[in-house]
C-alpha cells in the first residue's frame, strides 16, 4: 500500500504512519505509480530510506518529509537495500542481476555491479569495509 510504519516494540500499534504518495516532486515531467510496493528498508543517520517494487529509492526525513532520492533499477523487483554505516552511501540489489552503490549526497550511482545470480539481500558490514549480498538460490 505504500505505507511506511514505526512500530511499537510488540508490533501492535503503528505509531507513526508515512505514505510514499505523498512524496515532494520537484520534476513535474516525472509521473509515479501511487501504489508503491515496499520492499527494502534501512534506518540510519536519522532517515529511513525505503526501495520499492519498482524500483525507486525514497528518504523519509525527521520531520516525516518524504522525497524521492531516485528511480533505480532497470527491471524486475528491489530486494535488497542497505545504508552504509558512517557515510552517506547506501547499496541496493534487485531483479536485474545488478548490485548499485549510490552516492545518497549527490542522488547518483557510483558503482553498477553485474551479478551472476538474482539477489534477494544486501547489507554493509558494521565496519562498513564489506559488503554481503544473498541470492535468490541461497548463497551468499
Amino acid at each position: 500500500d505504500g505505507a511506511v510504519c514505526l512500530w511499537d516494540e510488540s508490533f501492535g500499534t503503528c505509531l507513526k504512519k508515512y505514505s510514499l504518495s505523498a512524496f515532494e516532486n520537484d520534476n513535474p515531467m516525472l509521473v509515479m505509480n501511487p501504489a508503491q510496493a515496499v520492499r527494502g528498508i534501512a534506518l540510519g543517520q536519522g532517515k529511513i530510506v525505503v526501495g520499492t517494487r519498482l524500483g525507486n529509492i525514497f528518504e523519509i526525513n525527521k520531520t516525516g518529509r518524504v522525497t524521492l532520492l531516485i528511480g533505480g533499477h532497470a527491471a524486475g523487483e528491489l530486494w535488497g537495500l542497505s545504508t552504509h554505516p558512517t557515510e552517506q552511501v547506501f547499496a541496493t540489489v534487485s531483479d536485474d542481476k545488478t548490485l548499485k552503490i549510490w552516492d545518497a549526497g549527490e542522488k547518483m550511482i557510483v558503482l553498477n555491479k553485474s551479478l551472476e545470480n538474482l539477489a534477494r539481500a544486501v547489507s554493509f558490514s558494521n565496519s562498513g569495509h564489506f559488503l554481503a549480498v544473498g541470492y535468490k538460490d541461497g548463497k551468499v
